[in-house]
């Protein structure tokens, strides 16, 4: 349970800020011609650890009741590449379980939306986390969850992402109701920030 959120915050945003630099910096190695397996391993892991340590964040001060009603039903629209349906083998866990191409009809693919819930759940729970680099530049994962991975490979602009961090680092909750559903039996919050005010 997070009591006070603005520390939380204040994490994600120094996160954020350092995780840009290091990506726009020459130690890019998605960028280089030029790396040593050790120097490709640490940069992935960086970048893995960025997002899942992020979207645990959100995912706390998400069940912590610390975001706005307008956060808390933020999407963002991707694209899922249906899995290539096959009896499994125990050279495809082993050797191929990850291979995105080998897995995945990436000749096909669905426009669908996600929500906070959904991104927070696939950055925690990640089966596939796949960078992609694009027009020389790293703009785009490839990700699913335990739950997802024999349905769907997701690919998403991480430009979204960061606009998503950006707006739970800025989100403000100004007011708040608490109420009691009796036929649910659960406690009901909702939180309001001022452009909650404002879509009124």
């Amino acid at each position: 349970m997070i009591l006070e959120s603005w520390v939380w915050k204040k994490e994600l945003k120094k996160d954020l800020n350092k995780f840009i630099k290091l990506i726009k910096s020459d130690k890019n190695v998605y960028l280089k011609n030029d790396y040593d397996d050790e120097e490709y391993d640490l940069f992935n892991l960086n970048v893995e650890k960025f997002f899942f340590t992020s979207f645990f964040i959100i995912r706390k001060l998400l069940e912590s009741k610390k975001l706005s009603n307008s956060v808390c039903k933020y999407t963002i629209n991707c694209f899922a590449y249906p899995k290539i349906q096959r009896p499994t083998r125990l050279l495809d866990y082993y050797g191929h379980a990850c291979d995105i191409n080998k897995n995945y009809n990436l000749n096909r693919h669905l426009n669908v939306t996600l929500t906070l819930n959904d991104l927070c759940n696939f950055f925690v729970h990640s089966y596939i986390f796949s960078p992609r680099v694009e027009n020389n530049s790293f703009n785009y994962i490839f990700i699913n969850s335990l739950n997802t991975k024999n349905k769907y490979c997701y690919l998403i602009k991480i430009e979204k992402l960061f606009e998503l961090i950006n707006c739970i680092i800025e989100d403000n909750v100004v007011e708040s109701s608490i109420t009691y559903d009796k036929k649910s039996d659960r406690i009901i919050v909702n939180n309001y920030s001022t452009n909650d005010f404002k879509s009124v």
